[in-house]
């Protein structure tokens, strides 16, 4: 709405607990509403492949179109190859979507 897109062309799922629940309830408002694809699918960079299984496999063509991608690396140092508890805590959503994108696909 504040780029100028009019709330009549919006529609907003919000029902979903997951990805797949969230393809498959897009799917019955899209099917609804008689929208012929392609769709765009908007999601951050990191989840957009299994994002597109997802949805693809709910019979939803779609176009991907990442956002929130992670700030660019600085150089390389041999100090980046030891483990942080910070980049520890990021795995288990880096193996979410490992298993996901491997189950989907």
């Amino acid at each position: 709405i504040q780029f100028g897109v009019p709330d009549s062309v919006i529609f907003i799922e919000d029902a979903s607990n997951n990805t797949q629940e969230n393809a498959i309830n897009s799917k019955r408002i899209l099917d609804s509403l008689q929208l012929p694809p392609p769709y765009l699918l908007i999601t951050s960079a990191f989840h957009l492949p299994r994002a597109q299984i997802t949805f693809k496999n709910a019979g939803i063509p779609n176009d991907g179109f990442p956002c929130n991608y992670t700030d660019g690396m600085d150089s390389f140092s041999w100090d980046d190859l030891i483990p942080t508890p910070v980049g520890l805590l990021g795995w288990n959503l880096y193996l979410k979507e490992l298993a996901g994108y491997a189950y989907y696909k």
